[in-house]
């Protein structure tokens, strides 16, 4: 039976869905459709200024007219954005390297408007551990910094070619050395957070600290970009300070909040919590039986829809079989109506409880799906988190510690 693509929790939260760009060992390269927007500026930008400021610069300082017209600018343009953003992937790619090698599976590498990043299962378990993850994304930069500065200075110079290069060994070098800046949730924060977690076996406080030098990091950025507005007028470049400052400094604050949380739920397995009984629906069930069970009754309802073995094949949303046609509910499966349920949206019963958390803010849920062998074996609700965070928050007496 046709399945319907897509992840359905992003798209009922009006996000756009991840485009899959390739698999590597299992793990997924997705682009963000947000990711267009910051492809399309970097290109723009590359093709209507960087690129021409170049030109005039090298044909001063050697001393020739640099000669390109309109159609090399752009191709450069493109090119160079592509190799840019093929650097981040390799940046993100070192970390997952890391990661999958230190026994921590990778979820999805991931391209978006802010970057790149690489989602691991759940966090490092030692600080060893996270320096390792951690360091190689700046090194991995700094050597592809290298290369493409190696590589300019064996084309012509002052030529479009040795500008692409060049131009893309500073951005390397530049992305190595912001990453390695202290604040969460760049880099350097986490190298920062490893240190103290090292030195002080108190994985908490080092995340305090982390978490308070990326919000500092972050108002100084926009701080830069107010001043870089008023006194350059550079409205583009300002606005994108302001924006990464904003984004930086409210990941910092998140980072803190969500450490708290998993503190909350340390020790805690899926299997001691989960609930067994799901309400599911057979893939060879019409959307009139669904009607009739009342199931469509919640506008928001996700249900797990089995095989005739009871394995589950995806969800089927309540909204998408209330539009279908009432003339047609008989005759159509809930099969036909099925969206696609990615293993990476999963729980296992030896899972740890905070990813149930993580997958939930991840795919706007409210219930995770408990699998064993690709059988139904329970559910993780919002419910039954928040139950546990206020049990867990309160002191032996029942009130907030």
């Amino acid at each position: 039976m046709p399945n319907r693509r897509g992840n359905l929790g992003a798209a009922r939260r009006g996000r756009g869905v991840p485009w899959t760009l390739v698999r590597i060992g299992g793990t997924r390269v997705t682009i963000d459709p947000s990711w267009l927007i910051i492809f399309a500026f970097v290109t723009f930008t590359s093709a209507t200024a960087v690129l021409p400021a170049r030109l005039v610069r090298e044909s001063f300082e050697f001393g020739m007219p640099v000669m390109s017209g309109r159609i090399e600018l752009w191709l450069a343009a493109v090119v160079s954005s592509v190799l840019f953003f093929g650097s981040l992937l390799v940046h993100e790619a070192a970390h997952a390297l890391v990661a999958i090698r230190s026994g921590i599976p990778v979820r999805r590498i991931r391209l978006m408007i802010f970057g790149g990043v690489a989602e691991i299962a759940h966090e490092p378990t030692r600080a060893g551990q996270e320096f390792a993850i951690t360091v190689v994304g700046p090194l991995a930069s700094a050597a592809l910094g290298g290369l493409f500065l190696a590589a300019a200075a064996n084309f012509a110079e002052a030529t479009l070619p040795s500008m692409t290069a060049r131009w893309l060994g500073e951005m390397n070098l530049f992305l190595a050395a912001f990453n390695l800046l202290p604040g969460f949730p760049l880099d350097g924060g986490r190298l920062l957070r490893s240190a103290v977690w090292g030195a002080t076996g108190n994985l908490r406080r080092a995340t305090r600290i982390a978490s308070a030098g990326g919000v500092i990091l972050g108002f100084a950025m926009m701080a830069l970009g107010a001043v870089q507005f008023v006194t350059v007028n550079a409205m583009a470049s300002a606005m994108w300070l302001v924006v990464l400052g904003w984004h930086l400094a409210s990941a910092a604050r998140a980072s803190d909040r969500e450490m708290v949380v998993r503190e909350r739920l340390r020790g805690l397995a899926v299997r001691d919590v989960v609930r067994r009984h799901v309400v599911a629906v057979p893939a060879d069930g019409s959307a009139a039986e669904f009607m009739a069970r009342g199931l469509a009754a919640d506008p928001e309802g996700v249900y797990p829809v089995l095989s005739e073995r009871r394995a589950v094949v995806g969800l089927v949303a309540s909204a998408d079989v209330r539009a279908t046609a009432p003339a047609k509910r008989v005759a159509v499966q809930l099969g036909e109506l099925t969206h696609e349920l990615r293993d990476e949206h999963t729980l296992r019963l030896d899972d740890r409880l905070d990813r149930a958390l993580a997958l939930v803010m991840e795919t706007g849920q409210r219930q995770v799906l408990v699998l064993e062998e690709g059988r139904l074996a329970g559910r993780i609700d919002v419910d039954l988190l928040r139950q546990i965070l206020r049990a867990r928050a309160a002191g032996p007496d029942g009130n907030e510690a």
